[in-house]
């Protein structure tokens, strides 16, 4: 009886770990396609809170390099990232300049709730504005012309499908000299390329430049996990 039980009980967890539905569904081990689609929207189940965890650990040291060493953010400018996650990059944008207008665009429910957790006062006082609707979908709605002076992006550009419609879209909302801040790794070229679609940089830079950027791939910064090439798109 009771090696019956034992088996029910051993049936029951790996149903649970196995069914997609489950919050406890670890197809993040079991599918690259699955683990993909995480990493590019994390979750709330396990699956999720391990991609968020292995997210957090990789990237905080790029997201600050990027701000540091090329975001460049003067007083009173806006300043949008997409896929902030934890917000590792967003503390040091509001604490430049200040910034008069910093905006977080991100896909992830899970992070959403993050980031409405870390910086809840800095959104109550309308410092911050956090946003879940796609890019191009929140810049049509609610960014003018030519109002932006920053957008930073790290670790986004590989999941911007079709890449062309968010550049242009990028495009239209920079002021002309304002840029787009793009951090790429090539250890990103390890995911599902139905998910990863974007994992060529030169022929990235080539769109850029067909959206009216002017656009370099920068040598690799850091090592190791947080090791990133930057590539810069200037709004002409």
């Amino acid at each position: 009886m009771i090696a019956g039980v034992a088996a029910a009980v051993a049936l029951a967890i790996a149903a649970t770990i196995v069914f997609p539905q489950s919050p406890f569904y670890l197809g993040f081990f079991f599918s690259a396609k699955y683990r993909s689609e995480t990493m590019r929207a994390p979750g709330n189940g396990l699956s999720g809170t391990i991609a968020r965890r292995l997210m957090a650990g990789v990237n905080k040291e790029t997201s600050l390099h990027i701000v540091h060493n090329f975001l460049d953010v003067k007083q009173g400018q806006t300043v949008i990232e997409l896929g902030p996650g934890s917000g590792h990059a967003l503390r040091p944008i509001l604490d430049s300049g200040p910034p008069s207008r910093t905006i977080g665009i991100e896909i992830s429910p899970a992070f959403l709730d993050e980031l409405d957790s870390i910086f809840r006062n800095e959104i109550e006082s309308g410092v911050l504005e956090i946003s879940g609707q796609d890019a191009v979908l929140f810049m049509k709605e609610h960014i003018q012309d030519a109002s932006v002076d920053r957008i930073m992006a790290s670790n986004v550009i590989y999941f911007l499908n079709p890449l062309s419609k968010y550049l242009d879209e990028f495009y239209r909302v920079l002021k002309p000299g304002g840029y787009a801040v793009f951090g790429v790794k090539d250890r990103a070229k390890e995911g599902d390329p139905s998910v990863f679609v974007n994992l060529d940089w030169d022929n990235c830079i080539k769109k850029m430049e067909d959206a009216g950027f002017t656009a370099k791939k920068e040598p690799l910064h850091l090592d190791g996990d947080a090791r990133y090439f930057p590539m810069v798109a200037v709004r002409n």
